[in-house]
């Protein structure tokens, strides 16, 4: 999974019967060989969520089932929103 360069919320929705737990790990470890660091992801029945930092640039990877039989997934990486708030948070006095 490549996610396009940050634009919006990249989103995409997962084939059916998609293990979150296996996508999670697998796209954590595609930021990690690209410098980024996670927090362990929190994965719930229906939903799942992760912070990656790389240096001052901070991104969220989420996931929310949208369907339950088979289960289907549709996941975001929003930065955007959390890099504006990051440095809002710095600016304060």
């Amino acid at each position: 999974m490549s996610w396009p360069a940050p634009q919006g919320a990249p989103h995409v929705l997962l084939p059916p019967g998609t293990d979150i737990r296996a996508a999670f790990t697998h796209w954590l470890a595609q930021a990690a060989a690209q410098g980024w660091a996670a927090q362990p992801p929190l994965i719930g029945p229906a939903q799942a969520f992760t912070l990656l930092t790389n240096g001052e640039r901070a991104v969220t990877l989420s996931a929310v089932q949208v369907g339950e039989t088979p289960a289907l997934w549709a996941a975001a990486l929003e930065g955007d929103l959390w890099s504006h708030l990051r440095r809002r948070a710095a600016a304060r006095p």
